[in-house]
């Protein structure tokens, strides 16, 4: 609580003020520092306005009346100089700090001038009440944004060389005690004056500090709430979309019926939440459109079983809508709705990903640089997978998003959960692992190695423990895909001339990886990756462990 003023609220923490100061230190140094750019403007119009060119006018008259000419030398070579620097100090940031200081040493330095011009000149007002006069207008001038003990000790030096000399003048008998007294008085009237129009300012200049900080900190409170309120809402609806998923899954397993549904055209309404723009890719299993939320005009991609379908199949397309609804991070497609269309096809909504599949940026494959983040990204979604006890099993290019975030920088987000295994649905015995799955793009493919069929997933992305059958894949077979994925990414090709899955099927051992060139990779991040592709699921590293290698935590 601070001195004379009430209790704080938490929004005042911290902010507590005594008579001449915040309590706190650390409040006071940031509120130096403020001050210092809020007295820049106004230190700016005095030094160019009531220095340089107050001054330049000075010896302008100086030379014209052709008197006081011998302090032309001290205007030009001291004066100005300690002026100009001063207003220097105010468009240098790394000078900032001495800004202030170097202001009242110019003020100083200047009115030492003006008491020693003013006490050589024969004036007709009296040598001390012209000194008087312009002391009090240059005090009231430039030290008006000062900190009242900075323009304390600006002014007292030449208030003192004047008063030493009106009472030296008194004792030789040059001005009389009435003249004494009056320049006395109206030097000490405008020093007072003076100080307490800079006290009141700086007091309020606290007080806007002050109110500006707390003001700041209700905004901040208030965004932080709404974002609880965001997080907590989003949960919820999550939690919602997961579970209507998760029913809608077991009734279309046991139904076991197949669907059959024109394709929406652009502009159509689809579930009377959303308006179709444009269709994106087109499968066996259905089709993806980008589409707009009717209620806050949000683009999403709208992903949906058609043709003949089995219910089978579409009860794997829940399983997908479930694990994107559970499952929320940066690195990893968002599932936002989930339902049954007017003409019966099962579909979800996801959000929308610009930049099509890492599939097909193939042609920018062996470019370190351009690789390197996308592949953070892939692991870490990997592990947020792994975390939550979801098993992707069909980790592989085409089933990698890119975005871009705020800087521009490709971003990776891992989608296509529809042959994941993630808690109780994995014992769904219905669901048809022959379904292939269905990505957001519809990337070029080769016939021979991309199909899903049996095994439930990729051959080419496949570990070599999926030859037992997909109950035997856990998340060490997706850490084998990474691996493959990052063979490739990083220098443009395969690892191993024939797929692991093949040579497994085959009988063979796994041949060592096809040496990475040492020069390209760092060791840490090359050892990493051949790890992954290890034979032995028990010697491949984490998720975790390979975001650590990558630098993505």
């Amino acid at each position: 609580m601070s001195v004379g003023t009430e209790s704080t609220s938490p929004a005042e923490e911290g902010l507590e003020l005594t008579r001449w100061r915040f309590v706190s230190a650390e409040t006071e140094a940031r509120y130096r520092i403020w001050h210092i750019e809020q007295a820049i403007p106004f230190n700016r119009a005095g030094l160019w306005g009531g220095g340089v060119l107050l001054w330049l006018a000075a010896m302008t008259l100086i030379l014209a009346l052709g008197i006081l000419v011998s302090w032309i030398p001290v205007i030009a070579l001291v004066v100005l100089p300690m002026i100009l620097w001063a207003i220097l100090t105010t468009y240098r940031r790394s000078l900032r700090r001495w800004m202030l200081p170097s202001v009242m040493a110019a003020n100083t330095v200047a009115g030492l001038v003006v008491v020693g011009m003013v006490n050589q000149s024969v004036s007709p007002f009296g040598e001390g009440s012209l000194a008087a006069v312009l002391i009090a207008s240059y005090y009231g001038l430039a030290s008006l944004r000062a900190r009242p003990m900075q323009a304390v000790l600006g002014v007292a030096p030449y208030m003192i060389v004047e008063l030493v000399v009106l009472g030296l003048d008194l004792k030789n008998g040059r001005i009389g005690g009435a003249g004494f007294a009056v320049d006395t008085f109206l030097i000490l009237t405008g020093f007072l004056a003076g100080l307490t129009t800079n006290v009141v300012m700086d007091i309020v200049s606290r007080r806007s500090y002050r109110q500006e900080r707390i003001i700041e900190s209700q905004k901040e409170t208030i965004a932080r709430e709404r974002a609880r309120s965001e997080v907590l809402l989003k949960n919820e609806l999550s939690h919602q979309v997961a579970e209507r998923s998760r029913e809608l899954g077991d009734a279309l397993a046991r139904a076991g019926t197949a669907v059959a549904i024109a394709l929406p055209a652009p502009g159509d309404r689809f579930h009377r939440r959303y308006r179709v723009v444009r269709a994106l890719g087109e499968g066996g299993m259905g089709a993806v459109f980008e589409v707009e939320r009717l209620t806050d005009a949000q683009h999403l991609a709208l992903k949906l079983v058609t043709g003949q379908v089995s219910g089978a199949m579409a009860a794997r397309f829940a399983r997908e809508a479930e694990i994107g609804a559970r499952v929320h991070h940066a690195n990893l497609i968002s599932i936002v709705d989930v339902g049954i269309s007017d003409g019966g096809a099962p579909f979800l909504v996801m959000e929308l990903v610009q930049g099509g599949s890492l599939e097909g940026q193939r042609a920018r494959f062996g470019d370190v640089a351009w690789g390197m983040p996308i592949l953070r990204h892939i692991a870490l979604g990997l592990s947020a997978l792994h975390d939550a006890g979801v098993i992707h099993r069909d980790l592989k290019p085409a089933n990698v998003l890119l975005d871009h975030d705020d800087e521009g920088s490709p971003l990776g987000k891992i989608s296509d959960f529809g042959i994941s295994r993630f808690g109780r649905l994995d014992e769904a015995a219905t669901i048809d692992p022959e379904a292939p799955t269905m990505g957001a793009s519809t990337p070029a493919k080769k016939p021979d190695l991309t199909g899903t069929g049996m095994l439930l997933g990729t051959p080419l992305y496949m570990a070599p423990e999926a030859a037992r059958g997909g109950r035997s894949l856990d998340a060490a077979a997706d850490v084998f895909a990474f691996g493959i994925v990052a063979y490739e990414v990083l220098t443009g090709h395969a690892p191993f001339e024939n797929p692991a899955l093949l040579v497994a099927l085959a009988g063979r051992p796994l041949p060592p990886p096809i040496p990475i060139d040492e020069a390209a990779l760092q060791a840490a991040v090359r050892d990493v990756i051949l790890a992954c592709l290890s034979e032995d699921p028990q010697d491949r590293p984490s998720a975790r462990r390979v975001c650590e290698a990558l630098g993505a935590l």
